[in-house]
């Protein structure tokens, strides 16, 4: 009986030492390998993680935060990944998509120009959400502003109010009128789209403002009647000081 108790002893199985080694063992290893799970994890999706932590998990408060800034290069550099986030979440984020496209915009991202753009042709509200991360940002700009977003929107925005899409060639409009009516100048963006037109334009005005007209700050063709100023645009800019 002793010598099999003897045997028994010396297989007594895995010891506390070996679950220890294993557990660690297994631990190291799916450790190592989170980063290529995160990773496929992002491509399968295709959501840009800097994007998303950037939109929804900061609702882009500083432009200069990690998320963010990777957000804004991506796009920027003209990523589709990055951007196409960036713009899905413009119906339940609109606010921060909107503060990041302009960052984008800004930095000469023409996707993120063209999609401010974009949402101003297909809603009129979405033309104009704070004056400051949205197309009226950009038109109320004046012409000689350096920004790489302003110059692209100047260019493209020239289709765009030549196809007279409605929403935005009236903000055009209306920006232009609002400018000239509060500093009796016409030097913003979006008076350069107006000017664009070639066409004949007719615009009324307060009584009070019609003496800033006269035939030495005006174009040829100008006329005067008791309700309204009509300029003939021949020249792409048409300056009324």
């Amino acid at each position: 009986m002793r010598a099999k108790k003897l045997i028994y002893n010396k297989n007594p199985g895995f010891s506390l030492i070996w679950a220890m080694f294993l557990l660690s063992a297994v631990s190291i290893t799916m450790a190592a390998s989170i980063p290529f799970i995160t990773k496929k994890s992002d491509t399968d999706t295709n959501t840009s993680k800097y994007t998303y932590e950037c939109v929804v998990g900061e609702n882009a408060a500083d432009p200069d935060s990690v998320a963010c800034t990777g957000a804004i290069k991506g796009c920027a550099e003209g990523i589709e990944k990055d951007c196409n986030t960036l713009f899905s979440y413009a119906d339940t984020y609109q606010a921060a998509t909107y503060k990041i496209a302009r960052e984008v915009c800004d930095d000469g991202g023409t996707k993120a120009c063209k999609f401010l753009m974009d949402e101003c042709v297909a809603n009129t509200d979405n033309c104009d959400i704070d004056g400051s991360n949205d197309i009226s940002y950009y038109m109320n700009l004046d012409k000689t502003v350096e920004n790489d977003g302003r110059e692209y929107i100047e260019s493209l925005g020239a289709a765009y109010y030549d196809q007279g899409l409605v929403n935005f060639k009236g903000k055009a409009d209306n920006l232009c009128n609002s400018e000239f009516d509060t500093n009796q100048t016409m030097n913003t963006t979006a008076c350069v789209l107006l000017g664009r037109q070639g066409k004949t334009h007719t615009y009324t005005f307060a009584t009070n403002k019609r003496k800033f007209f006269n035939e030495e700050n005006s174009t040829n063709g100008t006329t005067f009647d008791s309700n309204a100023i009509k300029l003939d645009y021949d020249t792409p800019e048409v300056l009324v000081h």
